[in-house]
């Protein structure tokens, strides 16, 4: 499933780029608030990369649990990436805003 998902994602790109157009984002999650997914930035990462594109990492809701040695796999290749969002608010449950 990962290798044909990164594959539609290499394509679209390619295919982007045949038709004139500029590919120039991708948004993945490392822990989604609504089911804690997380998409494999690790990756994700190299194609990024290979078209110059932006990679955005939201890790709103987990990202604080970067902290956790047993959570860091989770969060591999975030080295490399342009953006990344955590919502400290979230991990603790206030999604009141203050």
């Amino acid at each position: 499933m990962v290798i044909y998902f990164l594959s539609l994602i290499f394509q679209a790109m390619e295919e982007d780029r045949k038709n004139g157009l500029l590919p120039f984002f991708v948004s993945t999650t490392v822990g989604t608030t609504s089911c804690c997914s997380a998409d494999n930035i690790k990756e994700i990462g190299p194609i990024c990369d290979e078209f110059d594109v932006w990679l955005h990492v939201d890790a709103a809701y987990a990202g604080s649990a970067m902290i956790c040695p047993e959570h860091r796999h989770l969060f591999e290749g975030i080295e490399v990436r342009f953006g990344f969002l955590q919502g400290f608010h979230l991990r603790i449950g206030s999604e009141e805003e203050v």
